[in-house]
């Protein structure tokens, strides 16, 4: 008998709360994410990295991003990225952001750490960014499949098309994906939506949640990605508008 039912998740990543140049327009688009994700009555959310802009963010943008989290009633699994990399000085080590988010599971294990949610009938696996440099393989060490269950990976990095060299940071290799065989990865660090599927594997980046052009009609993006037993794997890109500030009084 198989664990598997029927998954939906909606995967974000490049979130950069605390935006140097425009803080608020962050936060509005990560409100509009959450709001998706209740919209579409997701089973999970997955923040592929870059939660913050940096890891010099202030008490506020913290409580903020608890409290938007704090809105779902499922499972958020967050792993750091570039941005507020797995370092000595990382956000993510000033605060434990499963302390202030009850929906929050954390991927901090510099050599890669599973997450099984046996009630979902997932795992999640993911190493996230200690050290933003070519020498750093995001998905270096993952795991083969195991058990009857859906496998999400998480990866935070540059896509590097077959053959070709790269200087780039943080590589993750077409060859690498196609090698993974998981049911889906869920990349992070390009800021638009982009399929990147290879092999058995779906793989997409989510987009940045918001758009760098100006305007409140500028839309940033989110994965919706649905698991089927029967239909396979599905990515369909959802719109992430910025909702109106409600009026000053």
């Amino acid at each position: 008998m198989t664990n598997r039912r029927a998954l939906r998740l909606l995967h974000t990543a490049d979130v950069h709360l605390g935006l140097d140049f425009d803080p608020r327009r962050a936060e509005r688009a990560f409100e509009a994410v959450i709001s998706l994700a209740i919209d579409e009555a997701v089973d999970a959310v997955v923040i592929a990295g870059d939660l913050f802009d940096h890891n010099r963010v202030t008490a506020h943008e913290v409580d903020f991003a608890a409290a938007q989290i704090n809105r779902l009633s499922v499972p958020c699994v967050v792993m750091p990225g570039n941005h507020d990399q797995y370092d000595d000085g990382s956000v993510h080590r000033r605060i434990h952001l499963p302390d202030l988010c009850g929906p929050v599971r954390m991927l901090t294990d510099p050599q890669g750490s599973a997450l099984e949610l046996g009630d979902l009938g997932v795992t999640f696996w993911g190493r996230p960014v200690v050290d933003h440099c070519p020498e750093f393989r995001p998905l270096e060490g993952a795991p083969t499949r195991g058990g009857d269950v859906w496998h999400v990976a998480l990866a935070h990095g540059f896509h590097v098309p077959r053959g070709e060299d790269s200087y780039r940071s943080s590589p993750v290799r077409v060859e690498e994906i196609e090698a993974l065989g998981w049911d889906y990865l869920a990349m992070g660090h390009v800021h638009r939506f982009w399929d990147v599927s290879a092999g058995d594997t779906a793989a997409c980046y989510s987009g940045s949640s918001f758009s760098y052009e100006p305007g409140d009609d500028a839309a940033g993006s989110a994965a919706l990605v649905t698991l089927s037993l029967s239909a396979g794997v599905s990515v369909q890109r959802l719109r992430v508008a910025l909702r109106p500030e409600a009026p000053v009084s």
